[in-house]
């Protein structure tokens, strides 16, 4: 390799460094004004690209853009297949919500064999992780190692894995339901705030839209009516409907394992946390 193509690709990926939200690939072509494009683009950017020193991204506009990697994750990088590159590529664009493996076999157009062979070694170097689906039952998503994943994949705060934690609903939705009988009423921000500091969703907190949506189920209920107001929504206790007793919020009612449930098995009412809050409650 030339000193001059060496010295180009120094600072293709100085610059890179100095703009970590990305380099516009007409940018980065441009800082080198006194070259032909096809010399810059194989000379400089598609040298990078192979040493994994970059990594390409499509822009909203359809454009790419270029960013540069720190050492560490150059070096996981190191070594990979073009088949294992063009699967991460794949994976990277799908940000939060992650791809299945048969949709990457279409995008990539890769066999099978091939794409399981990149998922295991991308995996290997924490590039990647497989997150299971609460729509799709054991479907596994794949994303970028350091990504968080979205709601819609994850099922959010009423999930633990893939199973809906229904004794966990409950006891949300009693107290949302003592909030507004205590107070007589009480603003959709004060009941999130209830929850949250009574202590009986042990380490969870609770955002504001899951207490909307279960404020929500309880005004279908007829076990709360919105009172009209401008601005935040205020709630009161339904007229006519009886306050709920503590026996009638026992969780065991609506626990989705209570058939496993025995004095001293694995699953037991002395180790069952919802019914110690319940207790406590």
């Amino acid at each position: 390799m030339t000193t001059e193509a060496t010295q180009a690709q120094q600072a293709a990926l100085e610059l890179c460094r100095q703009h970590p939200e990305g380099v516009p690939e007409a940018s980065l072509i441009g800082h080198f004004p006194s070259k032909e494009t096809a010399w810059v683009v194989n000379q400089v950017i598609n040298k990078l690209l192979t040493r994994h020193q970059l990594q390409v991204y499509s822009q909203a506009n359809g454009g790419r853009a270029y960013k540069a990697f720190d050492e560490t994750e150059a070096a996981k990088r190191r070594g990979l297949s073009e088949e294992d590159v063009l699967v991460l590529q794949e994976i990277g664009k799908t940000t939060d919500k992650g791809i299945w493996s048969k949709d990457l076999k279409r995008r990539t157009g890769l066999g099978n064999p091939a794409v399981q062979k990149a998922l295991k070694n991308l995996e290997g170097r924490n590039l990647i992780k497989a997150v299971k689906t609460v729509q799709h039952g054991n479907r596994k998503h794949f994303m970028l190692f350091e990504l968080e994943p979205s709601v819609d994949i994850t099922g959010g705060i009423w999930y633990e894995g893939a199973e809906f934690d229904t004794a966990m609903v409950n006891l949300t939705y009693q107290l949302c339901l003592k909030c507004v009988e205590d107070r007589q009423q009480a603003s959709a921000e004060q009941a999130c705030a209830f929850v949250n500091t009574s202590g009986v969703l042990k380490d969870t907190t609770i955002q504001q839209a899951e207490i909307d949506s279960v404020l929500a189920a309880l005004v279908y209920d007829r076990r709360i009516e919105r009172v009209p107001t401008v601005g935040q929504a205020v709630f009161k206790p339904s007229r006519g409907h009886k306050a709920t007793s503590a026996f009638a919020s026992i969780p065991c009612g609506v626990c989705p394992v209570i058939n496993e449930c025995t004095p001293h098995g694995h699953i037991s009412p002395q180790a069952c946390v919802y019914f110690d809050a319940w207790l406590d409650f």
